[in-house]
């Protein structure tokens, strides 16, 4: 296994998302690791959207409130999803 500061260089998203995961000892799809996630960072969970090409990662993104969207490789599905996502916001 590669060591996270390959996989996640310091100081992005993905690195703190680890973090948080390391820190709680909490892994996707327990929802409490996206409770967690938004607590620690002052999120409203109705205001993340979780992108996961899992789908039990995404049901347990919804089960904390969030959002969520099981990605299948299709960008521009994905990106038409966010356009509806604000457009109804």
């Amino acid at each position: 296994e590669l060591p996270r500061q390959r996989i996640f260089p310091s100081g992005t998203a993905a690195s703190e998302a680890a973090d948080v995961a390391s820190v709680f000892a909490s892994v996707k799809p327990d929802e409490a690791i996206y409770q967690l996630f938004c607590e620690r960072y002052g999120l409203e969970p109705a205001s993340c959207l979780f992108v996961d090409d899992l789908r039990r990662n995404v049901v347990g993104a919804q089960r904390a409130g969030m959002q969520g969207y099981r990605y299948d490789g299709d960008v521009e599905a994905l990106r038409a999803f966010i356009r509806a996502q604000e457009v109804a916001s």
